[in-house]
């Protein structure tokens, strides 16, 4: 994808990563990032707007920058939706609140994230329309359908780097929902999550690895 900027006083976030190679232990630095205005943030949502232009999908993902009011996925989805463009939301605390509340179509959590907004880990509070998704590290993932609950359990891996394990499991999601169905796009996108959970560096699972590994995730 190419990147797509909009300039914001400060300085880009710089995320730091320490990989203990004896216990496989990982610690993050993260640099404190740009302060967004209000200019910045029409200017972001604009961006965003023109960038969707033929898209089916918009992933909205990760925390929101300083200064940017916690309404703002929210806003994003509506333009979305407003354009037949369906959303995938993976972020946590007011954002997350406030962004779920907008009805994306697919939510991607951890449990953590979950409880820490005051939602039920099950998201039973979310509109039936949308396939909401909740990890807890290398345990069981819940997925809850508007006619299903599905189980997932991972495939056993040595874990190297869990960071963007998340991230892997959204694009691998999106890269089969439409063409595949639900099950068989969860079943990718769990192998792709432990894929990347095996590489050193965060976002860069192995592709074929992720194919071999999906015989060995078992949903029901």
């Amino acid at each position: 994808l190419a990147p797509v900027t909009v300039e914001a006083p400060g300085d880009s976030r710089i995320c730091t990563e320490i990989v203990d190679a004896r216990n496989g232990k990982v610690t993050q630095l993260h640099g404190a990032g740009v302060c967004a205005d209000a200019d910045a943030g029409r200017r972001l949502a604009d961006a965003v707007e023109r960038a969707c232009e033929g898209a089916q999908w918009l992933a909205l993902c990760g925390s929101l920058a300083e200064g940017l009011p916690v309404e703002t996925y929210a806003a994003l989805i509506q333009r979305a939706h407003a354009r037949g463009i369906r959303v995938a939301l993976d972020t946590s605390g007011e954002a997350l609140s406030a962004g779920w509340r907008a009805a994306p179509e697919i939510l991607r959590v951890n449990a953590h994230e979950a409880r820490e907004t005051g939602l039920d880990p099950d998201l039973r509070q979310l509109d039936a329309a949308t396939l909401s998704i909740v990890s807890d590290g290398a345990g069981e993932i819940a997925v809850h359908a508007a006619d299903y609950v599905f189980r997932i359990r991972p495939p056993r891996v040595r874990a190297r780097n869990p960071i963007g394990c998340g991230d892997a499991m959204l694009a691998g999601l999106l890269s089969r929902i439409d063409a595949c169905g639900i099950a068989d796009a969860l079943r990718f996108a769990t192998a792709l999550a432990s894929a990347d959970a095996e590489a050193e560096c965060a976002g860069r699972p192995d592709l074929k690895r992720a194919r071999a590994l999906e015989t060995k995730v078992v949903i029901r």
